[in-house]
């Protein structure tokens, strides 16, 4: 199934979502993308690796979206990771929900 939105190219049926561990490749690539994004929007210019893999060192990782204590769920694009959702266990009655997509890339 192919369907479009709003002129858009045509947008494939084959997305996936699965829970996956933080420290894998696919999600820590993916993890990474989402703390960039985040330290951009915060200090308003871009960033590089040196400086996530500093909040990384400063205990900005991903480990308690694991269970009990959270959940991260990779989306997929045609075997592509695009996104993630994270759920994050903040007390008994409170959860935080995180979303990240990758922005498309022009030229496919």
């Amino acid at each position: 199934m192919t369907e479009k939105i709003h002129g858009s190219a045509p947008i494939s049926a084959q997305w996936t979502v699965e829970p996956v561990e933080p420290r894998s490749p696919e999600a820590a690539a993916v993890l990474r993308l989402y703390l960039a994004e985040m330290i951009s929007r915060y200090y308003g210019r871009p960033t590089d690796d040196a400086e996530i893999d500093r909040h990384l060192a400063d205990g900005h990782g991903s480990d308690d979206l694991s269970p009990p204590t959270g959940l991260l769920l990779l989306a997929r694009r045609g075997g592509e990771a695009v996104g993630c959702v994270g759920l994050r266990r903040l007390d008994a009655r409170t959860v935080e929900l995180t979303t990240h997509v990758r922005p498309p890339r022009c030229a496919r």
